[in-house]
C-alpha cells in the first residue's frame, strides 16, 4: 500500500519555520489516515519542486512500521 499527501504552496517562500509547520502539517494528516486504517509505513519520503523547477528527494526506511505524526 501506498499512502501520499501532495501539496503546492501558493507562492515560493523560503521561509524554513513556514515549510516546516507545512510539512507538519502534512504528516498529521497522513498519520490520521494511517491510524484510522490501522496501517504504518516503513519509508517517509519528501519532494521538493524548487521555483525553478529543479526537484529534490529525499527518503528515509525505518525497521518498524511510522504511524504516528512526529515519527513521520
Amino acid at each position: 500500500m501506498s499512502a501520499k499527501n501532495i501539496l503546492t504552496l501558493g507562492r515560493d517562500t523560503s521561509d524554513e519555520d513556514h515549510i516546516l509547520r507545512v510539512i507538519y502539517a502534512i504528516s498529521c494528516k497522513l498519520g490520521c489516515r494511517l491510524r484510522r486504517a490501522a496501517f504504518a509505513g516503513r519509508t517517509v519520503t519528501l519532494r521538493f519542486r524548487f521555483s525553478d523547477y529543479k526537484l529534490y528527494t529525499c527518503s528515509l526506511t525505518t525497521s518498524h512500521g511510522l504511524s504516528l505524526d512526529r515519527e513521520i
